[in-house]
């Protein structure tokens, strides 16, 4: 029976996740927009709206539809609710004010300048929606010092991955069904609800129809932070953190788009369902999107 109640959420979220994308990329108004690796400026909208209704509706308990025997309480419920709340506000913000500035090295080098960057902001923000997650599901110091860096760094990883269309939602499907047979005994609603929305904001990342931006890509990857932190052992927590670590490295240096595409295997599943590449324009300018995070 769990596992059906489990099914039927992800499929209604996907039915919701669809229709609202549908609403909203009709309907672009004063949504931020950014230039895509082909050149085309499309709305950064598919993250925020639906990120925030998934909050409202895990304050209120919507959890109690999963028959579970692990249930999580009102205050780690709150706590959860109002972190992945701090980091889709951060995100969005970051969208709406963002500038040529990437990649966490740069913002550090404008700190040191004097200027304090929006991605910086967000960072900050991040960090401090992770502290408050941490502290409110665990009372371990080893695993919330390690569990803090690991959340923030897992939301800025899903960033790096969002320079692709898709690419951010495929990893994260790939993650969180992979976790599925550990949050599966849990009362996950989010986790689970987040799996139909990534399913559905397929359809439009793919098409080119709109972007996840700051807000969805990092919201994708605070929520898989968050299910290392609930579900992973501290040791698990600290392969974590290094993984995300060495990937970061990666990102600011050689870059993930030159790994991927230097592995067949890799390549083929990041340019599943994508457009044609022959269609790019070389022209896309400093505001593309191909670049660091944050």
């Amino acid at each position: 029976m769990r596992i059906l109640a489990l099914a039927g959420i992800v499929l209604g979220w996907a039915a919701v996740t669809f229709a609202y994308s549908a609403w909203v990329v009709r309907r672009p108004g004063r949504l931020p927009t950014a230039i895509n690796y082909r050149g085309v400026q499309l709305p950064l909208c598919l993250g925020m709206g639906l990120g925030l209704l998934l909050v409202w509706i895990y304050i209120f308990r919507a959890g109690w539809i999963i028959d579970a025997s692990v249930r999580t309480t009102t205050a780690e419920r709150r706590a959860i609710a109002a972190s992945l709340a701090l980091v889709l506000l951060a995100g969005w913000f970051d969208d709406y004010r963002a500038g040529s500035t990437r990649g966490i090295r740069r913002h550090l080098r404008e700190l040191v300048a004097g200027r304090i960057t929006p991605g910086l902001v967000k960072l900050v923000v991040i960090l401090g929606a992770a502290a408050w997650a941490s502290l409110g599901l665990d009372d371990r110091p080893v695993r919330i010092l390690v569990g803090i860096p690991m959340m923030a760094g897992a939301a800025n990883l899903w960033n790096f991955l969002d320079v692709r269309p898709g690419r951010a939602l495929k990893w994260f499907l790939v993650v969180a069904l992979a976790l599925a047979g550990w949050y599966v005994r849990y009362d996950d609603f989010l986790l689970t609800a987040a799996v139909g929305s990534a399913a559905a904001l397929l359809i439009w990342d793919l098409r080119e129809r709109a972007m996840l931006g700051d807000a969805g890509s990092n919201g994708l990857g605070f929520l898989i932070g968050l299910a290392f932190f609930r579900l992973l052992p501290t040791w698990g927590l600290g392969i974590a953190l290094a993984l995300i670590l060495i990937l970061h490295g990666l990102g600011e240096t050689v870059t993930l788009s030159r790994l991927i595409e230097a592995s067949p295997p890799l390549r083929w599943f990041d340019r599943l369902g994508r457009l044609r590449i022959d269609q790019a324009n070389p022209e896309s300018g400093p505001d593309s999107r191909d670049s660091a995070a944050t």
